[in-house]
């Protein structure tokens, strides 16, 4: 299956491990950061636009589902939601790595994608990942 790029004006969602996540509700850089002992070669997140419903809640729920299959998605983590074309400005930014997000269908999540331009010795691109975040960009990782 060919790689499919996101739009620049579409969205995608990390999810934010509660250790990952400020005393301010905000991502810490953590949550953007690839890890090197799992030889991560891109950041996980999904797109929200692929859904195709009125609003990012609606989308978020979806996301939950697909990914309650594969982790333990919990009541203190969150989502941080991105603008593709935000994204690719901080990387071409701070990069000499080709940049791309792409989708990469796993089973059970049509709607995966991989966030591609950098590498886990990387501390800048992770940093402005996490100051592209506002409260409004927030969404719990799991509802009880």
């Amino acid at each position: 299956m060919p790689s499919e790029a996101i739009p620049q004006d579409d969205h995608v969602a990390r999810y934010c491990k509660p250790s990952s996540i400020g005393d301010d509700g905000l991502p810490l850089s953590t949550a953007f950061r690839l890890r090197e002992d799992r030889n991560e070669e891109y950041l996980s997140v999904n797109w929200l636009e692929h859904y195709k419903t009125l609003n990012f809640t609606q989308a978020i729920d979806c996301i939950r589902s697909a990914l309650r299959k594969k982790l333990r998605l919990s009541r203190n983590g969150q989502f941080a939601v991105l603008q593709v074309g935000e994204v690719k400005d901080v990387i071409l930014r701070n990069s000499d790595l080709p940049c791309k997000i792409i989708r990469k269908r796993e089973k059970g999540d049509p709607s995966h994608c991989g966030i591609f331009g950098y590498d886990s010795y990387d501390e800048v691109i992770p940093e402005e990942l996490a100051e592209l975040i506002h409260s409004k960009d927030m969404f719990p990782g799991e509802i009880q």
